[in-house]
């Protein structure tokens, strides 16, 4: 009797234990999957991140070329007046 009672809690067991590798692989597989996208999407942000930063870079650099422009303008204006004013 014990053996007819443990012979299909046996088999139930294994079934179970075939049914659980068989999810515990399907979820690994899923997550592979979603980290692989993620990875994927996260460079690109961090791509786009990189070329806002130059395009700011760049238009600092010409915000500060323009001011020293200005300042170089004003600095010949003043020189050129102080020679007038000298003579």
């Amino acid at each position: 009797m014990a053996v007819a009672v443990a012979t299909p809690t046996a088999a139930y067991a294994k079934d179970f234990s075939s049914e659980v590798k068989v999810l515990s692989d399907k979820l690994k597989s899923e997550m592979t999957q979603k980290t692989a996208i993620l990875g994927e999407q996260v460079s690109r942000i961090g791509q786009r991140v990189e070329t806002i930063d130059m395009r700011m870079s760049y238009q600092q650099f010409q915000l500060h070329l323009i001011f020293l422009l200005l300042l170089i303008s004003f600095l010949i204006d003043g020189g050129f007046s102080v020679i007038w004013l000298a003579h």
